[in-house]
């Protein structure tokens, strides 16, 4: 082997380790913003995750209310319905559900003219138009993230209403 091969190889060598070196330094910069960024969209899915289960609790109990003028005044089931969608996705505790009832007259040109009490929702509380029901129930739940980053919140409420008219 002559002497300018044996430099050439050292100088080679010399070259390698250093590139390995340098790739060491920038894994070691790199990697802690990939693992906020690998958190932030597991977060991000967790959260998209939870607003869908509320916004579909919200709806199941607007679904029971409006399936008939009974089932309308029946609050207590209503608010039931939205919490056994809760429950069995895995979000029982939380801030507490409500629902309620709205009473409107109509006339004929869709003109609703006030609210009536939700104890007198009959047909006979609008002379002059036509009773229109309507029920409306508000689910809420916490969020709280995984990934701690200093600036944004680690915790977001999260509020889903439906509402449906009575048949």
């Amino acid at each position: 082997m002559s002497s300018v091969t044996r430099v050439a190889t050292r100088l080679t060598t010399r070259v390698r380790q250093r590139e390995r070196g340098a790739a060491l330094v920038e894994l070691a910069i790199a990697l802690p913003l990939l693992m906020v960024v690998l958190f932030g969209a597991i977060d991000f899915g967790r959260a998209f995750r939870t607003a869908m289960i509320v916004t579909n609790a919200a709806r199941a109990g607007a679904q029971f209310g409006s399936q008939t003028s009974i089932n309308s005044g029946n609050t207590t089931q209503m608010i039931a319905t939205a919490n056994q969608v809760l429950s069995a996705n895995g979000l029982a505790s939380g801030p507490a559900t409500t629902a309620q009832r709205l009473c409107q007259c109509a006339d004929d040109a869709g003109n609703f003219t006030g609210t009536t009490p939700t104890n007198t929702c009959t047909s006979a509380a609008c002379p002059t138009g036509h009773l229109v029901v309507s029920v409306t129930v508000t689910a809420t739940r916490t969020f709280s993230t995984i990934t701690r980053v200093p600036g944004l919140p680690t915790s977001v409420t999260i509020t889903r209403g439906a509402t449906a008219r009575a048949q």
